[in-house]
């Protein structure tokens, strides 16, 4: 059994997250994915239909703060 709204979480390529840390250089970009996941089951679960670019624009944006 699956955790709920485990199964329709969105799903980031490698490439993804190799071009996140090349934004983020020392950062652990599998708790920045962990983060972003929970800022967007807070969001009510979007369907999105670019997954990759919408985390890097977050990432991006994060990397700002």
């Amino acid at each position: 059994m699956t955790e709920p709204g485990v199964g329709d979480a969105p799903v980031l390529k490698s490439a993804t997250l190799e071009r996140a840390r090349s934004l983020m250089p020392g950062a652990d970009v599998y708790a920045l994915e962990a983060e972003w996941r929970a800022v967007w089951a807070r969001s009510g679960r979007p369907r999105l239909r670019q997954a990759g670019a919408a985390f890097l624009g977050w990432v991006k944006k994060h990397s700002e703060d």
